[in-house]
C-alpha cells in the first residue's frame, strides 16, 4: 500500500515538472527571441525618461506633455523643452521675429517620422530661407482633437504671443483619441514590479495595452455618450442649412467620413472653429487652417472628399483661412503618401514635405501682401 501511495505521488510530480517545463520551456524560448529581436518597449520608462504626459489643469485638456521629457516615443525621438512642448528650448525674450505656433495632434507632432521631417520642423526651415527672421513652435500633441488644441492654445496665448496660429486638422478630429492616462499609470505600478523586466510579459503588456486604447476609443466615442459628455461644446446646426446638410446625407459611410454624417459631431467641430476664430480677434493674431486629406480612394475619386469640404465649409463659416492641398496630395497619389500602407490618416515623409511648403507659400504671401503683416491685425 505504501507503495502505492509513493507511486502515485512520484506519478503526480512527474506530471506536475512536466506541466512546469511545457510552459517554461516555450516562455524561456519566447523571452530569448524577443532579446535577441531588441525589443525593449519600455526602455525609456525604465530611463526614467518615459513619462511623457501628465494630467492637464486647463478645462477641457485631458493631458498634456510633461516638460523635461526626451527619449523614444510614438515611433520617433521625443525632447520635450521645459515650456511643455516638442522642440528646442524658447528664448526668454520675444525678439523681433514671426512667431508662428501649430496646434495639432500625431500628424503635426511627428509620429512615427525621423526627428525633423515633421512639417512643423520642415515649415521652420523653409521659411528661414525666404523670411529674415521666423520661429515655429510645435505645440501639437498626440491625441488630441480641436476642441483640446484651441483650449490649450488659448491658455497660452498671453504667454506667446503668436503672430499666426496654423491649424492641423485631420478628418478623426471629428472623434475623440483621448490617451487613457488611468491605465498608463497603472502600468508604470507595474514597471516597478521586478517580473516586468521579462521581455515576454512585456510582449503582452503591450498588446493588453493596444486593446485597451481600442476599446477606450470606441467607448468615448459612443454616439449618446458623445453628445451627453460634449453637450456644452456643440454648435447647433439650423434646419434651413441645407447645403450642409445635403453634404452630411452624402457623406461616405466609410471611417472617419461616417462621423460627418453626425450633427453633434459637426456641430462640435464648429464650436472649435468659432472659438479659435474669436481668439484670433482677441489676441490679433492670423490663421490659416490646413485640412490633412483622408488617404484612401474609392472607384478613383477620394473616399473623403465630402467629409473635407464639410471641414472646408465650416472653416469658411468660422472666417478661417485655409491653405488647400488636396490637387497636390491628389497628383502624387493619395495611397503613395501613406506612412503606413494600413493607415489612412498619417502621410510620410513626402506629405508632410508637401504640407510645409503649402504653409510656407501661404506666410510668405501674406506678408508680401502686406508691408506691416506682423502682429497681424485680422479684420473685424
Amino acid at each position: 500500500m505504501n507503495g502505492s501511495r509513493k507511486g502515485r505521488s512520484e506519478s503526480r510530480k512527474f506530471r506536475l515538472t512536466a506541466l512546469a517545463l511545457a510552459c517554461i520551456v516555450p516562455l524561456g524560448l519566447g523571452e530569448l527571441a524577443l532579446r535577441l529581436a531588441r525589443f525593449d518597449p519600455y526602455a525609456a520608462m525604465r530611463s526614467g525618461r518615459g513619462e511623457f504626459l501628465r494630467p492637464s489643469d486647463i478645462p477641457g485638456v485631458h493631458y498634456e506633455l510633461r516638460p523635461g521629457a526626451t527619449g523614444p516615443a510614438w515611433g520617433t525621438r521625443v525632447a520635450v523643452n521645459s515650456d511643455g512642448f516638442r522642440g528646442e528650448e524658447l528664448d526668454p525674450v520675444r525678439r523681433d521675429r514671426v512667431r508662428i505656433l501649430v496646434i495639432g495632434d500625431s500628424i503635426a507632432f511627428g509620429n512615427r517620422l525621423a526627428e525633423g521631417l515633421e512639417f512643423p520642423a520642415r515649415l521652420r526651415t523653409l521659411l528661414l530661407d525666404r523670411l529674415d527672421s521666423v520661429e515655429v513652435l510645435n505645440l501639437a500633441v498626440t491625441g488630441y482633437d480641436t476642441v483640446q488644441e484651441v483650449a490649450a492654445l488659448e491658455a497660452r496665448l498671453e504667454a506667446l504671443d503668436p503672430d499666426w496660429v496654423v491649424l492641423q486638422y485631420c478628418l478623426n478630429d471629428a472623434g475623440v483619441h483621448t490617451v487613457n492616462l488611468d491605465f498608463t499609470t497603472k502600468m508604470r505600478r507595474l514597471e516597478r514590479a521586478g517580473i516586468f523586466h521579462l521581455r515576454i510579459v512585456q510582449f503582452f503588456v503591450q498588446r493588453l495595452d493596444g486593446l485597451h486604447q481600442a476599446e477606450s476609443v470606441a467607448l468615448q466615442n459612443d454616439p449618446e455618450r458623445f453628445r451627453a459628455e460634449y453637450a456644452a461644446l456643440i454648435d447647433p446646426i439650423a434646419a434651413d442649412e441645407t447645403t450642409l446638410r445635403s453634404m452630411m446625407a452624402a457623406a461616405s459611410s466609410e471611417w472617419p467620413s461616417s462621423w460627418y454624417r453626425d450633427e453633434a459631431r459637426v456641430g462640435r467641430i464648429r464650436h472649435a472653429f468659432q472659438r479659435l476664430a474669436e481668439l484670433s480677434v482677441e489676441h490679433e493674431f492670423g490663421v490659416l487652417a490646413l485640412v490633412v486629406p483622408g488617404l484612401a480612394t474609392s472607384a478613383g475619386s477620394p473616399t473623403h472628399r465630402v467629409a473635407e469640404e464639410i471641414v472646408s465649409l465650416e472653416l469658411a463659416r468660422a472666417g478661417l483661412e485655409e491653405i488647400d492641398v488636396r490637387v497636390e496630395f491628389g497628383s502624387v497619389g493619395l495611397l503613395s503618401l501613406r506612412l503606413d500602407p494600413d493607415d489612412p490618416i498619417h502621410p510620410g515623409a513626402k506629405g508632410h514635405e508637401i504640407l510645409a511648403r503649402a504653409i510656407a507659400d501661404g506666410i510668405v504671401h501674406a506678408v508680401s501682401m502686406r508691408a506691416n503683416a506682423f502682429p497681424f491685425e485680422p479684420p473685424i
